[in-house]
């Protein structure tokens, strides 16, 4: 589980890439050296874009995963302007980039891919936490 980190124990460095409701930078762990990626979302854009629960859910089922094929979330942290997500820094990019850029994928590469989100989304359900919360849902 991803616990409350304080944003002051990072290095920020260069910008990563940037979204809808912020950026995402690397970011040194001062007590260790540690390079991650930081998730930036201003709250005013995530309020006006009325995606409060889309980001709650993210922030609770990213703390949830622990998979080697899915970017892990390490720690999350707020202040009065932003919401952080802490992760892993994975070399490579985003898979969207990749799609976006060789416009599509071989069959090859569409099942490779295809695999390890089914493989990730199992392993998600098979954990204790996401099982209790479907079955008390149910009802």
């Amino acid at each position: 589980m991803a616990l409350q980190v304080n944003l002051a124990d990072f290095e920020m460095a260069r910008t990563l890439g940037c979204g809808s409701f912020g950026r995402v930078k690397y970011a040194k762990y001062k007590q260790d050296g540690k390079l991650y990626a930081v998730k930036f979302m201003k709250k005013h854009e995530i309020a006006k874009l009325k995606q409060v629960d889309h980001i709650n859910n993210e922030k609770r089922l990213m703390a949830q995963i622990s998979y080697s094929f899915v970017v892990n979330m390490m720690g999350y942290a707020k202040d009065d302007h932003f919401v952080y997500i802490i992760m892993e820094s994975i070399n490579g990019g985003e898979l969207f980039t990749h799609l976006r850029r060789a416009r599509k994928f071989s069959d090859g590469q569409s099942k490779f891919y295809g695999l390890q989100v089914g493989v990730a989304f199992a392993s998600v359900w098979r954990s204790p936490t996401a099982t209790a919360r479907t079955s008390s849902t149910a009802t």
